[in-house]
């Protein structure tokens, strides 16, 4: 049932006496929820919500559940369930290195040495300082071939996506060869100027966008240049010297000798949904799909959801990469619920999702002795939109499956007309951003509350 909202008395009454006269009784928790949606200042429009019951699939809360809103990262959770089934939670991403040649008793390689990226999208420094030891214990000093760089295995990207600003962290590049999520620091230097670590070479626009007196994070737009160039630079402290890199694939016949291997996929979808990483989300996705671009990845995906869930209505529904970071995709509360569901039975995704008062997005949020770690569920956030899916766990042992977004659409039709939105319009997605925070609390408290 929808719950709406008229601007005027005698719409509200006639639309009361409609519900009384089709149902017998207004719910005692739609004045409530109707009340909650104008006391922080949203129209009844703005606000989508799903909540069922997860042993019946009753519905116990329902507001314009069939709409359409902007989910943002809760979208995340199509991208867990698809990896899971297609790759299987033990799957675990590997990183390699290969010598071809010959490797003389004066430790010259006569061929090439190969870095091959595998997609893992947690893979850090100390991976790399493993694969450059493994060359030092080759016995490899200098090589007169070629540093190979072999990354062909995924699509490579230098942003998520490029109407979204250059320079924010959250939109930094993917592909096969990733590192410390494709961000360094860049650092004011005691001379007067500035320094970053790990090293980056390139200078593409991000670095002249951010400030430099003071810290900041620099997203990476070549993921596999870069970290072969920080190999290197690894490799050269071990007494290993290579050359510049250059992009090839691995010769026929070379021989392993390094390997590192990811965490399980289970453990990197459980960082992805509580830290909501989007270059996680991005490599894992198009590793699920084996597509050629996030377009046709994301779609591949969707192919799947609906196979898997025919009885749910699609309509509206849109998805365009693996991430959530597009103000184009859409869903319904009740599209999100169905999605929730199939995570659920296919793969426990309550156990690996965010939970309040204690980890990831919702650490600092419901951390009152009411709701601290009785809500556990994927937050989604962009300018002019706040969403959450997952569950509520009531006093009752009767726990809850939720689904609510929150969206502003002028707002975000002016959003998305300016490449960098000025101080009023800054001061307009700040207080939205709070507003919405505060109601998707307070919905979820309501949740806690309501009885079936």
């Amino acid at each position: 049932m929808s719950v709406v909202r008229s601007a005027g008395r005698g719409r509200a009454a006639l639309a009361i006496g409609i519900m009384v006269l089709l149902f017998g009784a207004v719910p005692a928790w739609a004045s409530s929820l109707d009340a909650l949606i104008a006391r922080h200042g949203f129209a009844p429009d703005a606000v989508g919500l799903a909540v069922a019951d997860v042993a019946t699939g009753q519905r116990v809360l329902a507001h314009r559940s069939a709409e359409p809103g902007l989910p943002a990262s809760t979208l995340k959770l199509v991208t867990a369930w698809a990896a899971l089934e297609a790759l299987g939670p033990e799957h675990r991403f590997a990183t390699r290195l290969w010598l071809s040649g010959t490797l003389s008793s004066a430790g010259v390689l006569e061929g090439d040495i190969v870095l091959e990226g595998g997609g893992d999208p947690l893979l850090d420094i100390d991976g790399l300082m493993a694969l450059a030891w493994a060359a030092r214990d080759a016995g490899v000093e200098q090589i007169s071939g070629r540093f190979v760089l072999d990354d062909h295995s995924l699509p490579r990207l230098p942003v998520v996506n490029p109407k979204q600003p250059v320079e924010a962290g959250y939109n930094a590049g993917i592909g096969a060869l990733s590192l410390a999520f494709n961000r360094v620091e860049r650092r004011p230097a005691p001379d007067g100027g500035t320094f970053s670590l790990p090293e980056l070479r390139e200078r593409g626009p991000a670095w002249s966008r951010l400030p430099f007196d003071a810290p900041a994070s620099v997203p990476v737009q070549d993921s596999g240049l870069h970290a072969a160039w920080v190999f290197a630079d690894l490799a050269r402290g071990l007494g290993v010297v290579l050359p510049a890199p250059e992009r090839a694939e691995r010769p026929a016949g070379s021989r392993l000798v390094g390997e590192v291997h990811s965490r399980p996929l289970r453990d990197i979808v459980q960082a992805m949904l509580l830290y909501s990483n989007n270059q996680v989300a991005e490599m894992v996705g198009l590793a699920a799909t084996g597509a050629a671009s996030l377009g046709a990845s994301a779609a591949v995906m969707v192919d799947q959801l609906q196979a898997a869930l025919p009885t749910i209505d699609w309509r509206g529904f849109v998805m365009t990469n693996h991430s959530g970071l597009d103000p184009a995709a859409r869903a319904s509360p009740d599209q999100l619920l169905g999605i929730l569901e199939l995570a659920e039975t296919r793969h426990g995704i309550i156990a690996l999702l965010p939970a309040a008062g204690w980890s990831g997005s919702l650490q600092s949020r419901l951390r009152s002795p009411d709701a601290a770690l009785r809500v556990w569920a994927k937050t989604g956030s962009l300018d002019f939109a706040s969403s959450l899916v997952g569950y509520v766990l009531r006093p009752n042992g009767r726990p809850l499956r939720l689904a609510l977004s929150i969206t502003d659409e002028a707002g975000r039709q002016a959003r998305d007309a300016v490449e960098v939105p000025g101080p009023a319009m800054r001061r307009s997605i700040d207080a939205f951003t709070t507003r919405a925070r505060d109601l998707r609390d307070d919905l979820v408290r309501l949740a806690l509350t309501v009885e079936n």
